[in-house]
């Protein structure tokens, strides 16, 4: 059974070249079409077409930027969409989760 309608959007970034294809892979496996990005303003390149994306799955810090950022300035631009930010590094090494309060939206 999959998790996702062929018709679901996901963007996935991570500036991590390995981590991103695996994501990607177990995600398409799952049924979900997946775009991909290595960077906050390849995201933002890429959400510029025209798929409507379901759900933003971003890297919480990357060497381009942070998730969060990218998140709130994708949201901007398409509302609608889910967000789910992950990381891979120690729990103090991302600074914590307090700021993600801004992506509240009511």
């Amino acid at each position: 059974m999959s998790l996702f309608s062929p018709a679901q959007v996901l963007l996935l970034i991570e500036d991590h070249t390995v981590l991103r294809q695996q994501l990607a892979h177990i995600l398409m496996r799952q049924g979900c079409h997946v775009l991909q990005a290595s960077s906050p303003s390849d995201a933002l390149r890429i959400s510029g077409g025209s798929e409507a994306v379901h759900l933003l799955l971003t890297d919480f810090s990357m060497a381009e930027g942070r998730g969060l950022d990218l998140s709130l300035e994708f949201l901007k631009l398409n509302p609608k969409t889910k967000v789910l930010s992950l990381s891979a590094s120690e729990l103090e090494t991302v600074g914590g989760f307090a700021e993600t309060d801004d992506l509240e939206t009511g």
